[in-house]
């Protein structure tokens, strides 16, 4: 794994902490979906 891909895996960690403590659910739903589809391109 290089700098850049663990630098987006933390972003995304970040993202995904500040919308479970919001308790956004639309927001974590959207979010876990981008996550999947990126993942499934890559």
């Amino acid at each position: 794994m290089n700098g850049v891909v663990v630098l987006i895996l933390l972003c995304l960690v970040v993202m995904f902490i500040k919308l479970f403590v919001d308790r956004n659910w639309l927001g974590l739903i959207l979010f876990l979906f981008t996550v999947i589809l990126i993942f499934g391109i890559s």
